[in-house]
């Protein structure tokens, strides 16, 4: 009898060493998700917020992206962002968006090589 509960602690043990070991190889991907999930939570549609509101939350998910992905083209920043707004139905922007853009077929063109590190470094892209 002690020799079948030594096996079930021994495979417990092991069963719990292993689950240890996954999140610890894991753990950045998990918080970078949970992250995310806080920022998209706290997503309002640019017309429903004031300046300075939409000015902070735009300089956080700014400085996450170009923190925590530094080679990500600023193209593929852009479009993340553009499907937040979609995403959240700010019909108002995306109309607005739309209209600057009518015969702009080459808006990101000039950033398109652009990493969010380069970015990030260039102070006069976010407020301070």
């Amino acid at each position: 009898m002690k020799k079948g509960l030594y096996y079930i602690a021994l495979g417990i043990f092991i069963i719990l060493a292993l689950g240890a070991g996954a999140l610890y190889h894991y753990r950045k991907p998990i918080y970078l998700q949970y992250q995310k999930t806080i920022l998209n939570s706290e997503f309002v549609c640019p017309e429903n917020q004031t300046s300075d509101e939409y000015n902070a939350y735009l300089y956080r998910f700014i400085k996450f992206y170009g923190h925590n992905y530094p080679s990500m083209k600023l193209s593929d920043f852009l479009t993340i962002r553009y499907n937040q707004l979609i995403q959240h139905k700010c019909t108002k922007t995306l109309m607005n968006i739309a209209n600057d853009n009518i015969g702009n077929a080459t808006t990101s063109a000039g950033t398109a090589g652009t990493t969010m590190g380069e970015f990030g470094q260039s102070s006069s892209n976010v407020p301070q």
